[in-house]
């Protein structure tokens, strides 16, 4: 039988022949494609003109920026860990001797050559390493931030005194009920006027410190003549615009310790005010100036170097007698002040700051410290006129003070401007119904 006489023969060899569609040869040619690319290559790559053939007989190499990545990941870390250290060590080691300097300065103050210098000294310095340090220890030791912060802020609250609250503004003086003082040190007063200030203030009382000679010229002045009183007492001058009862410079006693005869560096006033007797103390201790000039010759050291029993302790001693005198002196005024019975206001020029054992001496016993109760910021009065850019071109001391006995309310206190080495000093004050003792 030929193949002709099978059928099914016939129908397989047409489908064979059959033609394919455009869509069948399209889905044909990608499926060779695809084989060709699965493939083994047989025959040798075409290779780019620009490149040399033996580079495609190299192994492939990892991407630059992995093997970077794997190279400095663990030196990264030791240099974090190294700076986390280094400034932990440097907070630590920072924080203490910042501690160590501003006790000492506080608790021996001028009983020491050395810290009587350095309490002396404008203090931003101290504490500006805290500042700078607060930035590494952010980014490398997070955890010093904080004590870095708290440094900061007992060193303004301790150390400097620092007020958070405004100091309140001058009101009309009320008769009678309130009396304004106004104290300040003429001695360096460049010239500047009294005037505007007593005319903006109105105090009852202004003392003036090394003012000799002064009080003749307030008496007959006209644009003065509100002051009903003046009263001149060595160097010391007060207009009062109350009656003065008396007026005295106060002498060291014969029993006093550590004293040479002489002026003791204080007046006492005593006037008739508010319906009684009020005693004002005008106080003005020595200038360190010249104590301090002798540092330069080296005797700042003598402090740390003066152990007794070497041969620096004579010298130590014989550097220190300006010192121990004047510690004499605050504590002999003070013993004055602390007999009196009735109320008393005092104030004028310590030529103390508001720390060391002078200051404590005062502020630790029954007297009101003004500035701490009624003042406003840090109260600098010293120096008024300054240049110095350690001080940031302000005042760094407070060494005119005013102190209350406890038979006063202190409605205010606040140093007051000036173009003067020495700021004026103004407060306000109420007899209280019971005095807080």
């Amino acid at each position: 039988m030929s193949e002709a006489s099978h059928p099914s023969h016939d129908g397989e060899h047409r489908r064979k022949r059959r033609k394919l569609t455009p869509d069948e040869k399209l889905l044909q040619a990608r499926i060779e494609a695809a084989s060709k690319e699965q493939a083994p290559l047989i025959d040798t790559p075409s290779i780019p003109s620009e490149l040399p053939v033996r580079q495609h007989s190299r192994r492939p190499m990892p991407a630059a920026p992995a093997v970077a990545g794997l190279l400095s990941q663990p030196v990264v870390k030791g240099c974090l860990r190294v700076l986390k250290m280094a400034t932990r060590t440097t907070v630590v080691i920072y924080l203490i001797v910042l501690a160590i300097v501003l006790v000492a300065i506080d608790r021996m103050g001028q009983s020491n050559l050395t810290t009587a210098a350095l309490m002396y000294l404008p203090p931003w310095p101290w504490i500006a390493p805290a500042f700078f340090l607060l930035l590494p220890a952010l980014f490398f030791d997070w955890k010093a931030a904080p004590a870095l912060l708290l440094a900061i802020a007992l060193f303004l609250q301790v150390y400097l005194d620092l007020q958070w609250r405004t100091a309140p503004l001058s009101s009309p003086p009320t008769p009678f009920e309130t009396l304004r003082a106004l104290t300040w040190n003429r001695g360096q007063s460049k010239h500047a006027s009294l005037q505007p200030l007593k005319n903006e203030l109105k105090p009852d009382f202004i003392l003036l410190q090394d003012a000799a000679g002064r009080g003749k010229g307030y008496k007959g002045d006209k644009n003065y003549a509100e002051f009903r009183a003046v009263a001149e007492a060595g160097e010391f001058v007060l207009l009062s615009r109350w009656p003065i009862l008396s007026s005295e410079v106060l002498s060291t006693r014969s029993d006093a310790d550590n004293l040479p005869p002489g002026n003791l560096g204080a007046a006492r006033f005593v006037v008739l005010a508010a319906g009684t007797r009020v005693t004002l103390y005008s106080v003005h201790l020595p200038s360190p100036r010249d104590a301090l000039e002798s540092y330069k010759r080296g005797s700042f050291l003598w402090g740390i170097l003066g152990i007794p029993g070497t041969p620096w302790e004579a010298k130590k001693l014989r550097y220190q007698v300006f010192w121990d005198e004047q510690i004499a002196r605050a504590a002999e005024i003070l013993r004055r002040i602390q007999s009196e019975e009735g109320p008393v206001l005092v104030m004028g020029d310590f030529n103390t700051p508001a720390m060391g054992p002078i200051y404590r001496m005062y502020a630790e016993t029954t007297l009101q410290d003004a500035h701490r109760s009624t003042g406003g910021g840090l109260g600098f009065t010293f120096p008024g006129d300054t240049g110095n850019p350690l001080a940031l071109f302000q005042p760094w001391l407070r060494l005119d003070q005013i102190f209350a006995s406890p038979h006063w309310q202190i409605l205010q206190c606040a140093p007051q401007p000036a173009r003067a080495q020495h700021l004026p000093v103004f407060g306000e004050f109420k007899l209280a119904k019971e005095p807080s003792l």
